[in-house]
């Protein structure tokens, strides 16, 4: 199981952007990926079957950054054989509801608590 964390998008405009993604791969059988969060937002999933009978099972969590994402919690629930793993819970913080196009001084953060740690941050402009 994998967790690749925010991508966290500073503009103007309040367009959906991908903000987390968990991957459960090799399970025989396939895993149920649910996010657990007060964020209003979109997930989506996609299984790739394997010859080996395997299945890779890969969500992703949509959300529009907006003053109301901020410090809200994010966690990816893989459930395989009705035992439910709760891999991470993700905070953003940073966005103070005034964003504007050149702004300067801009800060985000991104913490993870996760098991095992996340690899890897993403961020995009």
């Amino acid at each position: 199981m994998s967790l690749t964390s925010p991508t966290i998008v500073a503009r103007g405009q309040k367009r959906p952007t991908s903000v987390a993604s968990c991957v459960s791969a090799n399970g025989k059988p396939a895993s149920v990926i649910k996010w657990d969060t007060r964020l209003t937002g979109d997930a989506s999933v996609q299984e790739t079957r394997h010859a080996n009978g395997t299945v890779t099972v890969s969500s992703t969590y949509v959300v529009a950054p907006s003053r109301e994402t901020h410090k809200q919690k994010l966690t990816c629930i893989v459930t395989y054989r009705n035992e439910p793993i709760a891999n991470s819970v993700v905070a953003i913080e940073g966005f103070d509801g005034n964003w504007y196009l050149n702004r300067q001084g801009v800060q985000l953060s991104c913490r993870a608590d996760a098991n095992p740690p996340v690899t890897m941050y993403q961020w995009k402009m």
